[in-house]
């Protein structure tokens, strides 16, 4: 209609209806003026007793009846509430999309606040510290660019109002509430944080930390760094099922990036194909979307690897390509970096993965992901204290890792090299059980031949070539840089060829 204002997927007709997909949504009269006084408004802030006085003039109208009325509003327009901004201290304002920004924008990265922890020590004099616990937390989430952090000004200006984290949350426009408390006995400090999708009031993650107060500094980055990794990812998993129930039409370029890492993390060559068109689509919408163009880089670098094609050369070139336009674009990430890090790995550049897998430890203390890009280097070299280091530190910083099956390939590599092969078969069948590749087949027929199964080990090996003409040799350069090492992988495995 010509009359209609776009609002994303939403279509406002001013003082009338809001439309989707041309069809009435059901929505009240009072709220359809408020956002109609919001689009004459032309991206201004307006306060709350302009708002108020635009749809009730000359009424006296309590502020909580506005209030009420906003959050309808923004539960009827579901993803599009986003373009209702709350300024606060001041009221809110609309930001309607462009025609650029409508068709080709990219949808904003998710939205966290970490929340005045709950002082529970009782001693005005250490009261400090948990003001410095937040700023701690604050200051690690910033180093991840895959989340938007709200300032620890606009946060603590919120500090015992009561709040809940959904109220909390729609005051600083964010989706995801970090909290917590600090109480302390005696010496002993014991901090719990909880992270919550505020869109369902779920609460995806939680966990304890103690301490002693004899060196808080310490346990400030302690609980920063342990809290950061987690996050991460758990924000990325919540994001990722928010957009695997959406319809394919509507997805954008971050959006394409999450749905291609459900079919991405499975390693088969169907799923990865899979996952790989979906990588291109987003890179279509944004070529400097450096997580994308790492996934992909990292999938060209697989399908080399497993011999998934005829042209090995032509899928390295494009997987070095896209890393260069990756770390051209995220060369602050830590995600992006130590993707780089396991990708260069897998095609025999050692050195250069080191040095990424180094960096994105550097970048980001907290991330798991960048400890067991690190972790699985030192593995491959034989750096062993260093690699079970790495490996155990991810594991601390993310229990339910979606990168569980890179955790327990590095620590089952390890565990065979210090000849602990109940151990390594252990690990290594529960890495199959996450994804079945060549590799983790074959090393489990070295395992299980060191532990007499012979039998089981000549299975193995048959599955292995099933599943990839790649060979063994080939796998234990994959496992090992030194070659020692890969001739003890090679003289345990060949013993069921």
């Amino acid at each position: 209609m010509s009359d209609g204002i776009a609002l994303g997927k939403l279509e406002l007709i001013p003082h009338r209806q809001l439309l989707v997909d041309g069809e009435p949504i059901a929505i009240g009269r009072k709220a359809i003026e408020i956002l109609s006084a919001l689009a004459k408004a032309d991206g201004r802030v307006m306060t709350k007793a302009e708002l108020m006085d635009a749809v009730w003039p000359g009424a006296v109208i309590e502020e909580n009846a506005l209030q009420a009325q906003m959050t309808a509003l923004r539960k009827a327009m579901g993803d599009e509430s986003k373009l209702i901004k709350t300024i606060h201290g001041l009221g809110y304002l609309l930001k309607i999309p462009t025609v650029e920004e409508h068709e080709n924008g990219l949808p904003p990265i998710p939205t966290i606040a970490v929340m005045p922890f709950a002082d529970l020590i009782g001693d005005p004099e250490q009261s400090y510290f948990v003001d410095g616990l937040m700023e701690e937390l604050t200051s690690a989430l910033t180093r991840i660019r895959t989340l938007f952090v709200i300032s620890s000004g606009s946060s603590l200006a919120l500090r015992n109002q009561g709040l809940s984290p959904a109220e909390a949350a729609e005051k600083l426009d964010v989706r995801y509430i970090l909290q917590g408390s600090v109480r302390a006995v005696s010496n002993d400090v014991r901090i719990n944080v909880t992270l919550i999708d505020t869109d369902n009031g779920g609460q995806i993650w939680a966990n304890s930390f103690n301490g002693s107060m004899e060196d808080v500094f310490s346990l400030q980055e302690q609980v920063a760094i342990g809290v950061a990794g987690v996050t991460e990812f758990s924000i990325q998993k919540s994001e990722t099922q928010r957009v695997i129930n959406r319809p394919t039409s509507d997805l954008q370029s971050y959006h394409l990036y999450l749905r291609a890492l459900v079919p991405f993390r499975t390693y088969t060559r169907q799923n990865i194909e899979k996952a790989m068109a979906l990588l291109e689509e987003a890179i279509e919408r944004d070529e400097e979307h450096a997580l994308a163009l790492s996934l992909a880089g990292t999938g060209h670098g697989l399908i080399a690897q497993f011999g998934w094609t005829d042209d090995q050369e032509s899928q390295l070139t494009k997987m070095r390509d896209l890393f260069e336009r990756a770390l051209y674009f995220g060369s602050d990430d830590a995600q992006v970096v130590a993707t780089a890090a396991l990708s260069y790995w897998t095609v025999g550049r050692y050195a250069e993965a080191s040095r990424h897998a180094d960096r994105a430890v550097e970048l980001n203390p907290g991330s798991s992901f960048a400890h067991i890009a690190r972790g699985q280097l030192s593995a491959h070299a034989g750096k062993l204290a260093a690699a079970e280091d790495s490996i155990i530190r991810s594991m601390e910083l993310d229990p339910f890792s979606p990168n569980r099956a890179l955790q327990l390939g590095s620590l089952a590599q390890t565990r065979f090299v210090q000849e602990r092969y109940v151990e390594a078969a252990r690990l290594t069948r529960e890495w199959t059980q996450i994804n079945k590749s060549p590799m983790n087949v074959a090393l489990l027929a070295a395992c299980l031949n060191k532990m007499g199964e012979s039998q089981a080990a000549a299975d193995a090996i048959r599955e292995m070539n099933a599943l990839s003409p790649i060979t063994l040799p080939n796998i234990a350069a994959m496992f090992f840089l030194d070659e020692d090492l890969r001739q003890k992988f090679l003289d345990a495995v060949t013993l069921s060829s």
